[in-house]
């Protein structure tokens, strides 16, 4: 995974290098939500452009403000979409002025996550349990945006063994 990582970031900064024209006056901003996974991977390009000889700019925003930027062209990369189905929506809205330059994983997952001692297996089961969590589910999204592609019959998948 890291070599895959490592040498897709560099694949990533030779397209920007040669898309860019004459670079030393060439600022590259790069736009990065608060996942973990992204801000790894935008400061791992930021450290490679930087070699190259790039001015680089990092900018932090919600999802939302991050598409709206590519597409009227204030940012130039965002290194964390997850497609084909979580920002399809995005794509499809500014069809046309966002490029998909290459993919860092093609197999991640979205869905519910809970620890292998939890007695649940369905989402359905969650109502049934709501003190043992506060009535809370942690996640990543926004709040009230459910996840394109789940819905309340998906199983849960056991907490991943890292």
């Amino acid at each position: 995974m890291r070599n895959r990582t490592i040498l897709f970031t560099t694949l990533l900064a030779v397209t920007i290098f040669f898309s860019c024209g004459n670079i030393s006056d060439k600022k590259i901003r790069i736009a990065y939500a608060n996942w973990a996974e992204g801000i790894a991977v935008t400061y791992l390009a930021k450290e490679i452009l930087s070699e190259q000889g790039y001015r680089t700019e990092l900018l932090n925003a919600d999802i939302a403000p991050i598409f709206t930027s590519l597409a009227r062209g204030k940012t130039d990369v965002f290194m964390d979409s997850w497609m084909p189905v979580t920002h399809a929506d995005y794509f499809q809205k500014y069809d046309g002025k966002l490029e998909i330059l290459g993919q860092i994983y093609d197999s991640a997952r979205i869905g519910l996550v809970v620890p292998e001692y939890v007695p649940i297996h369905t989402i359905e089961e969650l109502g049934a349990h709501t003190q043992r969590f506060s009535g809370e589910i942690v996640g990543i999204a926004e709040e009230g945006h459910r996840q394109e592609g789940m819905d309340r019959r998906d199983r849960l998948d056991p907490a991943l063994d890292v």
